[in-house]
């Protein structure tokens, strides 16, 4: 539902926190996972599980910073939204 709205709405712009979150829970440090992340196997969580520590709110910052960079270019260089 959210990227129907997205692509319908040009203004609407997702940002994907779950596959960047993914591999970085609870079982981060099992590499024999699917979602281990060898470039990066830490902990992005707060002890209560469900909120982004530091290092998990910087990944989520800089996300949304890229989209926006994206969508101002789109702007700027003839488009729109």
């Amino acid at each position: 539902m959210l990227r129907h709205a997205a692509e319908i709405h040009p203004g609407v712009h997702l940002v994907d926190l779950h596959q960047a979150l993914l591999g970085h829970g609870i079982h981060c440090t099992q590499f024999w996972r699917a979602h281990f992340d060898w470039h990066d196997p830490h902990y992005w969580f707060y002890y209560n599980l469900e909120d982004p520590n530091e290092r998990g709110y910087d990944v989520i910052r800089r996300l949304y910073l890229l989209e926006i960079a994206k969508a101002k270019d789109r702007i700027i260089h003839g488009g729109s939204l």
